[in-house]
């Protein structure tokens, strides 16, 4: 994939719209597929099927046919509620994908939130040059990409319903404040605003000014409910839960603060093992857990938001990271936008506190006694679920990814591959 010079909005309007396969093409494809899985009478026995397939479904390609004339593209719909918004699975670890950020120097809490301004900041102006149709058009060879899912990463938010989730979607004109959450103040999250009044972005140093009056606004309370965790239950038990709280009035401050956030920034506390002699290799364990689920409700996975297709994390020792919700955000998009809040946040000054009013505001939930037993229940389930996960990070020095570009290798082929190889070598 090559960055060019032009800007998304010269051909955007011009790419082609996404051809239908005909049925001997999808055919062909299929057999070539199955081929090496199967043995000759079972190929034999596969080919004939395929084979009335395709004499049976002439009807079904017409009506995709007349599809792909009136969608902009007939498959990006089925696509998202097929392989994403109606699966009922839990969104960490089978769904949302997390980023381990370089470790930065910083240990302790002004470090901390001084990265995390930065950051947040940084990531106003990717934001900038998205609305203004100002970031480079991808391009696969000569062929320019769709640009579409540039603007499907900042300001969604996904919502749980029963039989299939909804997504909150982008507007050009809304998502002004992000969503914090601070080190599991846990029924409590506090809304910041990051454009002023006339719509400019706040600078870093303000962005900080306000992070660093947390400390004084935490609460600290026994009987808090904890509900960020919520979101990592199964869709279709975390759905009556969401349906129930967010129906009461006094919770939609909270709601809308979430849902409608340009993303949510988790500022955590440190998560890592007790014993004195953990090595190299469990602390960078430790450090994936926390990014990929949060490490149960006694660490950190009541501090985020995993319905939020951006969460921005932010650890008091160095770490940081991220963890996105997948249906609209792919990989690349993501990686595009963090390298260049990376290289912001190297060339970032020191920042200066200064004396302002906070502009942060608390959001708080109501959690009628009907509904606290369902929080407990989903707590004890998504702990069991996360204990169930293990990680091991092992780094592997042959070669990477310049060894596969040299050789037209799919980087992600490689990866599905040796997946495979293990689960041949270990379970079968």
């Amino acid at each position: 994939m090559v960055h060019m010079t032009s800007t998304c909005s010269r051909e955007q309007n011009n790419l082609p719209r996404l051809p239908v396969p005909t049925l001997a093409e999808t055919a062909r494809k299929y057999l070539k597929t199955v081929g090496p899985l199967l043995n000759n009478d079972e190929f034999n026995e596969t080919k004939k099927i395929v084979e009335q397939f395709q004499h049976e479904s002439e009807p079904l390609q017409e009506l995709l046919l007349k599809r792909a004339q009136t969608e902009e593209n007939w498959l990006s719909q089925w696509w998202l509620d097929k392989t994403y918004l109606e699966w009922r699975l839990n969104l960490p670890i089978f769904y949302n994908p997390a980023v381990v950020l370089p470790r930065q120097s910083y240990r302790n809490f002004d470090g901390q939130i001084q990265y995390a301004a930065n950051f947040i900041h940084s990531i106003l102006r990717y934001r900038s040059l998205i609305d203004d149709n100002q970031i480079p058009i991808d391009h696969f060879g000569s062929d320019p990409l769709c640009m579409d899912q540039y603007r499907k990463v900042l300001g969604i938010c996904r919502i749980p319903a029963k039989s299939i989730d909804r997504l909150h979607l982008y507007k050009k004109d809304g998502h002004r404040h992000v969503a914090v959450f601070y080190r599991n103040n846990v029924n409590i999250i506090y809304r910041l605003p990051v454009y002023d009044d006339q719509g400019n972005k706040l600078s870093a140093e303000v962005i900080y000014t306000h992070l660093k009056k947390l400390p004084d606004l935490q609460e600290s309370d026994e009987k808090q409910t904890l509900i960020g965790h919520l979101t990592a239950d199964e869709r279709q038990l975390w759905a009556p839960i969401y349906e129930q709280l967010s129906s009461i009035p006094e919770n939609k401050n909270l709601f809308d603060t979430i849902n409608d956030s340009l993303l949510v920034l988790c500022l955590d506390e440190s998560y890592q093992s007790s014993n004195d002699k953990t090595t190299e290799e469990d602390n960078q364990k430790f450090v994936g857990l926390n990014f990929l689920h949060g490490g149960g409700t006694k660490n950190n996975t009541a501090n985020r938001w995993f319905d939020k297709t951006l969460q921005v994390i932010v650890g008091p020792n160095g770490y940081s990271g991220l963890n996105y919700e997948h249906s609209l955000a792919e990989g690349g998009i993501i990686t595009t936008l963090v390298d260049y809040a990376l290289d912001y946040c190297k060339t970032a000054v020191p920042l200066v506190h200064t004396n302002q009013p906070s502009l942060l505001s608390k959001c708080r939930i109501v959690i009628p006694k009907e509904v606290e037993q369902s929080i407990i229940e989903s707590e004890k389930r998504v702990n069991k679920f996360i204990e169930n996960c293990d990680l091991i990070v092992h780094k592997y020095p042959e070669y990477g990814k310049d060894f596969a570009k040299q050789n037209k290798l799919s980087i992600d082929a490689i990866i599905q591959v040796a997946l495979q190889v293990a689960y041949f070598r270990c379970v079968l």
